[in-house]
């Protein structure tokens, strides 16, 4: 919350949409976003068929489907230490730039290479706008309207329940 007073993105009343490059500049919320990703991957495999080949001394023959988790390498204590069982945003805020960018090469959350999920761009700027929206103190977002130190919402006609973390304030 403190970093999105600090922007000017937190009211007592009503806030503005806000735009994604805005959004997308808030260093903890985008260590959230990037946890978020490696901590809760999504169960998705990427098999791909050996034409033959040697993989950590393995030999893997023609013909065999292979694949990777998003899910296991995110929780890899290889990649990402001791604590990569823990959700622990910080991290990337901590990291250098030689870590973030192994880390990046690691990340399969939305799929690699040629099987990219295609609407990852679309998806990511709705992830940041919104978390954004709906952490003000009363957005309204297409009919969405959320309070919340009501832990309310209102979306098309139906009502919503907001978990609010037990640390934010509603003051």
């Amino acid at each position: 919350m403190a970093e999105l007073s600090s922007a000017g993105l937190l009211s007592t009343n009503h806030i503005d949409i806000v735009t994604y490059d805005t959004a997308s500049k808030l260093p903890y919320l985008t260590a959230i976003y990037r946890e978020s990703l490696r901590f809760s991957a999504p169960q998705l495999q990427l098999p791909r068929v050996s034409d033959g080949m040697t993989l950590n001394g393995v030999f893997i023959p023609a013909g065999t489907n292979i694949s990777t988790s998003a899910s296991v390498i995110g929780r890899s204590t290889d990649l990402y230490g001791p604590t990569a069982d823990e959700f622990r945003p910080e991290r990337w805020m901590d990291a250098d730039e030689g870590t973030l960018k192994n880390w990046g090469r690691h990340n399969l959350g939305w799929g690699g290479g040629t099987r990219k999920c295609l609407g990852k761009n679309i998806a990511v700027m709705e992830i940041f706008k919104v978390a954004v929206q709906v952490s003000g103190q009363r957005t309204n977002i297409d009919g969405w309207l959320v309070d919340r130190c009501s832990s309310l919402g209102y979306l098309n006609q139906s009502w919503w329940r907001v978990e609010m973390n037990s640390g934010l304030s509603c003051d």
